[in-house]
């Protein structure tokens, strides 16, 4: 039986804004990540536009992750570092994102992450990715906070220290952002900046299907595989909003 997790992840953003951040996002964490030493070798194959004959045109992506040296190693040493190739083939249709992750020698592994955007009351949407009744039971749901929410120390999706708390971008006039900021709408004005920390709002809603059908090895890795994507989501929304000036 395959895990279905569904992350909602409140930001202070339009959906437009938020497409350019991801976009931003996405190119600087790329990147930073190539610059690792411990990290995953990125190597992208096809990045073109595509008419995807359900959600429409967006931009399409294949790209392979090099990820042995981040996997724990429990999981190293039943993936040798020849194999531990992660293929990702992502369809990019705004406001809806389709990806899904196979690796190769593990023909009975696959995750997918189905990701839609909305605007409006953060997080309240029941089926935002209309997921069919008979699948809607197995859901799980989350909400990731990006102040409140906790990131551990040792997770391999961390880069760096981002803090909304202290971070301000000045061109919109957003954050810092206080515990409660989804919650309630406050002007913060002090002798030198307004500090607007809920208007807009939107919700990122990302649908993370996870089946690894070996026996002995099914939960353990579905477990980490799901662990690893929230906190990847929680650390790469934390630098979006970080990053809003740049």
């Amino acid at each position: 039986m395959v895990v279905m997790v569904e992350f909602r992840i409140p930001m202070p953003l339009t959906t437009e804004e938020y497409r350019i951040g991801n976009l931003f996002t996405t190119a600087k964490t790329t990147k930073l990540e190539a610059q690792r030493s411990e990290g995953a070798g990125i190597e992208v194959i096809k990045n073109e536009p595509c008419n995807h004959p359900k959600y429409g045109p967006g931009q399409y992506t294949l790209k392979k992750y090099y990820i042995h040296d981040k996997l724990p190693g429990w999981l190293r040493t039943i993936l040798p570092k020849a194999n531990a190739v992660l293929v990702e083939e992502s369809y990019n249709c705004f406001p809806y994102v389709r990806t899904e992750l196979t690796i190769e020698l593990f023909k009975k592994f696959k995750m997918t992450v189905e990701t839609q955007l909305r605007e409006g009351p953060a997080g309240t949407e029941d089926n935002a990715l209309q997921i069919p009744p008979r699948l809607l039971k197995k859901r799980q749901v989350e909400v990731i906070d990006i102040v409140e929410s906790k990131l551990p120390k040792d997770s391999a999706a961390k880069y760096g220290e981002f803090d909304p708390t202290t971070s301000r971008c000045g061109r919109a006039a957003r954050g810092p952002l206080k515990k409660g900021w989804r919650k309630t709408q406050v002007k913060q004005h002090t002798h030198k900046h307004t500090h607007v920390q809920v208007k807009p709002i939107m919700c990122a809603y990302k649908l993370v299907t996870a089946d690894f059908d070996y026996f002995g090895l099914k939960s353990k890795v579905e477990t980490f595989m799901i662990g690893y994507e929230r906190d990847l989501f929680l650390s790469t929304h934390r630098q979006m909003f970080c990053w809003m000036d740049e």
